[in-house]
């Protein structure tokens, strides 16, 4: 096929050679001229052409550049390219398919393309590859192909018919219609797919795994009692292993029994009683000693099969899998009969389940336990004797002990959620200002607030009237130390300080009665160089002397003071309760000297005694207290009247069978009768029926304990007597006292001071007082008796250690300092054991009859003392000691 220059080039010759023919001569004029036109547009022509031709050669060298990348496309292509006949014979393949399939060289054209296509895979292809021919379409299936006829590669075919012109290759024959296809080569993504397929496969078994033990997490969650969470996750484990029977079991403490709990027989028949208890061996041994699952997929045939009990359920597998506490099977969940049997995934999720077993029943330990607790500290909480409240972050209240509802009058249910405010209210016990509710002091600044003031009930039909109360109120944080609420703690102490009043007064008291006994001391020596140098003077013969008439009246003063200060002693005395014969005339004309100087004046005292004794056995001390407490009472009664009173009468009654019901201790008979009577506001019944109980009082708070008249009524009661109260609202009242009367006289009669006994026995005196020594040695030598005399007591004990047989007797003041009187009696005995002691004393707490004895001393005498009385005991004690 010629080109456009080359056929130009052509006519422009054809031209030229016409023109010289038709000249047959030299080119001359105008012939010249179309000659040089002619050879111009030749040398145009032939720039053109070389032009051209150079482009030309340029174009084939891109060509063929062209055609060889294409040719290496084609046989470096990722995929092969393979062109086959209707018969599937290869008319044309790319270098890319020779390699695949492992052919030494890439051509393999007369090659049947099913000598490459696997034996299992060739009457699918030859089906598609002719009924692709007979309707043509876009070919795409996979094959798998033999490469080099060893192992198999997956391919993928892609392709379509194609007009063929065998002239278009060296290779091919004939023309008609071929078929181009690509072979790609799909072994990897294959694989990948496999393997994804595995991995989604066992994703999804993992998935089931932990939706199963998910499951479980629920049970432990939701269920507080094992068997409930046991029997949820036994389900959860036979279904997710695929087990068909099975159960859940706890074992001994040992670990030799298990008890089962639960048993599922998965349909098939099985009448075995679960309850009874069954030993562990075999597999159940293996996963209680080793802590993990133990599985046997042939133990129909094993020799464990041959100890199941008659009526168990046929067991062709089994697996169990322990429940591990503190390193420790605490029981078992046992699964059996599973198709196609056990496998080690089986046991790793069994232990899984068995976890959430051991967690559970922990849990459940744990949650009893809680609950033991909770009880245990909801009776401690509810039976102990202070009030607790407990309130919330706002100072609600949450919760109300038994004591606290007592003492507020609010129960639980009618406190819950109020503020404490709303149920009680504090106040300072003396000026009766609020104060500051404690729980709001704690919620605004977190620290323990401790308070004592009087708490007052409101809002409230139960709530009673304030008390006192003493109590703190500390935060309650939880885990992260935040503050949730309020511990109050509180107990009425009330009665507390009514007793630690009481406790005051008896230290007043005590304070009264030590001094008491050092004045008594010290008067009773005064008494005592009083009294004896009366009697001193009293016996001098001059009936002239001018002071004798007043002598008499002195001694009697002497001795009336002496039975006031014994009074006073009596009153504020410690000792134990001694009751002898007295005289009641006696004690009440005593006690009345002793009181009236204590009523206001305003109160008129009047008493009547009988004139004939009247003898009782009675603690001197004790019915002093009691008359003094029934004329106190009388007074307090009488304090708002402008002139009262107080009337004192003793007399002598008989009591029969039907006086005093209510007193089962008093027996008919003959009493004395002790009668104090007032003009005061007198009292009504109800209160009359109150007024002996201990710590009842109708005085405002701080004028009285309420103890006075229960005093009364215990002392008069313990010498075998009763009181009774006769009163009426504005009538004043009338108190009576009755005691048993005895017919003994008083056995310490007064000795008559006719005819004093002496003697020449020898005497070592000892006392501190001077003038005591001076008085003490006269009338003793008046006596007779020789008399040693001594203010030291330590140098009278070495006189008396330096002639222990000089002295018949000694006598000696119970304090003569720096030595008490028993002190040195224990050591005069320590010298001479047989000597007798007198110990005189003007304050007798520190010593009594009793004492004296228990350290060795003969008599005790009480100062001050009548020369006759001196006179007497002295005697006695002499020749008592010499008999």
């Amino acid at each position: 096929m010629k080109t456009k220059s080359e056929s130009l080039f052509k006519d422009l010759r054809q031209t030229a050679e016409a023109l010289v023919s038709s000249k047959n001569g030299p080119l001359q004029g105008e012939h010249e001229a179309d000659m040089k036109k002619i050879l111009h547009e030749l040398h145009v022509h032939q720039i053109e052409l070389e032009i051209q031709n150079e482009e030309l050669r340029k174009a084939q060298r891109e060509l063929e550049i062209s055609r060889d990348w294409f040719a290496y496309l084609y046989h470096q292509a990722p995929v092969g390219y393979v062109i086959l006949d209707e018969s599937a014979m290869i008319v044309q393949a790319n270098q890319t398919f020779a390699d695949m399939i492992g052919a030494a060289d890439r051509d393999l054209s007369h090659v049947s393309f099913l000598q490459y296509v696997a034996q299992r895979d060739r009457d699918v292809f030859l089906a598609r590859y002719k009924a692709f021919f007979k309707n043509p379409a876009a070919m795409d299936f996979e094959v798998r192909l033999i490469p080099g006829g060893k192992g198999l590669i997956n391919t993928k075919i892609q392709g379509g018919r194609i007009s063929w012109d065998s002239r278009l290759t060296s290779h091919g024959s004939g023309s008609g219609d071929r078929l181009l296809i690509s072979v790609s080569d799909i072994t990897a993504q294959k694989q990948a797919e496999e393997a994804l397929i595995e991995v989604n496969d066992d994703l999804k078994q993992r998935t089931g795994e932990m939706t199963a033990l998910l499951e479980c997490t629920r049970a432990v969650l939701h269920h507080d009692f094992f068997e409930a969470a046991a029997r949820r996750i036994f389900d959860v484990a036979r279904s997710a292993i695929g087990a068909v029977s099975g159960y859940v079991a706890l074992l001994s403490p040992e670990g030799n029994e298990n008890e089962v709990l639960f048993l599922e027989s998965g349909g098939l028949p099985c009448d075995v009683d679960p309850e009874l208890p069954m030993p562990v061996r075999g597999l159940r041994a293996e996963a209680y000693k080793t802590g993990k699952a133990a599985y046997d997929n042939e133990f129909a045939d094993g020799r464990w099969a041959d100890l199941m009990p008659d009526g168990h359920v046929r067991l062709d597998n089994v697996l169990f899998a322990p429940l591990m506490l503190d390193s420790k099977a605490m029981g078992l969940i046992g699964l059996a009969n599973k198709p196609g049997g056990f496998t080690e995934d089986d046991a790793r999720l069994a232990d899984a389940f068995g976890e959430f077993a051991a967690i559970a029943l922990r849990n459940s330990n744990t949650m009893q336990f809680l609950e033991r607790e909770k009880n245990r500290l909801a009776v401690t909480l509810w039976s102990i004797g202070d009030g607790v409240i407990t309130t919330d972050h706002e100072g609600r209240i949450m919760l109300v002990n038994k004591a606290a509802e007592k003492l507020t009058g609010w129960t639980q249910k009618q406190a819950s959620g109020k503020l404490t405010g709303d149920v009680f209210q504090l106040f300072d016990e003396h000026t009766r200002e609020p104060c500051d509710n404690p729980v709001t002091a704690v919620l605004e600044t977190g620290n323990p607030v401790a308070f004592s003031n009087q708490l007052t009930p409101v809002g409230n039909e139960g709530a009673g009237s304030g008390f006192n109360v003493i109590g703190s109120a500390a935060p309650i944080f939880d885990h992260a130390n935040h503050l949730t609420g309020v511990v109050l703690v509180f107990r009425d102490v009330t009665e507390q300080a009514k007793l630690e009043a009481r406790i005051v007064q008896a230290q007043k008291m005590e304070s009264i009665g030590v001094l008491a006994g050092g004045i008594a001391h010290n008067f009773n020596n005064i008494l005592s160089i009083i009294l004896g140098n009366t009697e001193i003077l009293m016996d001098d013969p001059e009936s002239s002397f001018p002071g004798h008439a007043c002598l008499e009246d002195l001694k009697t003063a002497c001795l009336r003071g002496r039975d006031v200060v014994k009074q006073l002693l009596h009153y504020t005395s410690k000792a134990p309760a001694v009751r002898n014969p007295e005289d009641l005339s006696d004690i009440l004309e005593n006690t009345f000297q002793l009181i009236r100087a204590g009523l206001p004046a305003h109160i008129d005292v009047h008493k009547i005694l009988p004139d004939s004794p009247i003898i009782a056995r009675v603690d001197v001390s004790q019915l002093n207290q009691v008359m003094v407490n029934l004329c106190a009472n009388a007074a307090q009664a009488m304090e708002d009247k402008d002139r009262g009173l107080l009337e004192i009468v003793l007399d002598r009654v008989e009591i029969g069978r039907t006086e005093f019901r209510s007193s089962s201790d008093i027996k008919p008979g003959f009493y004395a009768r002790i009668q104090i009577k007032d003009t005061g506001h007198g009292m009504s019944p109800d209160i009359q029926q109150k007024i002996f109980d201990p710590y009842y009082t109708t005085r405002p708070v701080g004028k009285g304990s309420g103890m006075g008249l229960a005093v009364v009524h215990g002392v008069v009661k313990s010498h075998e007597g009763a009181v009774s109260v006769d009163s009426a609202p504005g009538g004043g009242s009338t108190f009576s006292v009755y005691l048993p009367i005895v017919d003994k006289p008083n056995d310490s009669e007064r000795a008559s001071s006719a005819g004093l006994p002496g003697g020449h026995e020898r005497i070592l005196l000892i006392d501190d007082e001077p003038p005591v020594v001076k008085m003490s040695e006269q009338i003793l030598k008046r006596l007779g008796y020789t008399v040693t005399a001594e203010t030291n007591p330590l140098k009278a004990i070495e006189r008396f250690r330096s002639e222990p047989g000089a002295y018949d007797l000694v006598i000696s003041d119970m304090a003569p300092a720096p030595v008490t009187g028993d002190k040195l009696a224990a050591e005069i005995l320590t010298i001479r054991k047989d000597v007798p002691i007198i110990i005189c004393t003007g304050y007798g707490e520190r010593m009594n009859q009793q004492k004296a004895e228990a350290v060795g001393v003969r008599k005790y005498i009480q100062k001050p003392i009548q020369r006759t009385e001196m006179a007497n005991i002295i005697r006695s004690v002499l020749d008592e000691s010499t008999g």
